[in-house]
């Protein structure tokens, strides 16, 4: 069992190939920074490593074949930054204990899916959906795209365990850019667009129930950090 935590905002042997892929398609394994990709997580060696695990799962996998693990298709993100027709999908999915607080192994990936929809409720048409594996390499975060979508347009998504469909994330929000091109008096179909704003933060000197506040906000369409998370300001930096 999985439990959710929702942020809004994207090769080798035969055996574990299929391992890598899921986990190259959470975009969390990558390095932040499109110019230092030698701080992205080794998902050979990750995948090796489930795989020589693999006996150990607590879960049984009799059920599942590859097909179970569809591919979704993902633009080249490189630095992260959102498009007219992609956002990026984050949450944390982290197992729970099964019985008498023993956590589950925690060597096993977890697959967690995803879609997307223009509906609430997320009925039909789901727009894109996907699936990704996570691991404790990143805290088991998980960072996905969802592609394939109209520009200036509101979506709603959620997550869920792959292997138990019921357990699943709150629904939430988000919406596209408009088109580079599009004029500034027809942006959000003419309406104002009520925009949230947060500058330079410095985590160790506390004040943050702005965010808390900004968390249980409902009625702005954007949110927009301009500033740093932390400063590491003390001794030498």
């Amino acid at each position: 069992m999985l439990i959710f935590s929702l942020v809004l905002a994207v090769l080798v042997l035969a055996l574990p190939v299929r391992s890598t892929e899921l986990l190259a398609r959470n975009l969390a394994y990558r390095s932040p920074y499109s110019d230092h990709p030698q701080l992205a997580h080794d998902l050979r060696a990750i995948s090796r490593r489930h795989s020589k695990h693999a006996r150990r799962q607590n879960q049984d996998a009799s059920p599942f074949t590859d097909e179970h693990y569809p591919t979704f298709y993902g633009g080249d993100l490189s630095n992260g930054d959102p498009f007219d027709t992609s956002v990026l999908l984050w949450t944390r999915a982290f197992p729970l204990a099964t019985s008498a607080g023993v956590l589950p192994d925690q060597s096993v990936p977890v697959c967690v899916s995803f879609k997307i929809s223009t509906s609430p409720n997320l009925d039909d048409p789901i727009i894109d959906s996907g699936e990704a594996f996570t691991s404790y390499d990143v805290d088991f975060t998980v960072k996905v795209e969802a592609t394939g979508l109209t520009a200036d347009t509101k979506y709603f998504f959620q997550f869920a365990d792959c292997t138990n469909p019921q357990t699943v994330s709150p629904i939430g929000a988000t919406r596209t850019f408009s088109g580079p091109d599009t004029p500034a008096d027809e942006v959000n179909g003419g309406k104002p667009l009520t925009i949230a704003v947060f500058s330079c933060s410095q985590f160790q000197a506390g004040y943050f129930n702005a965010y808390g506040f900004a968390a249980h906000n409902t009625s702005a369409d954007l949110f927009v950090h301009l500033g740093d998370y932390i400063y590491e300001s003390l001794g030498s930096g």
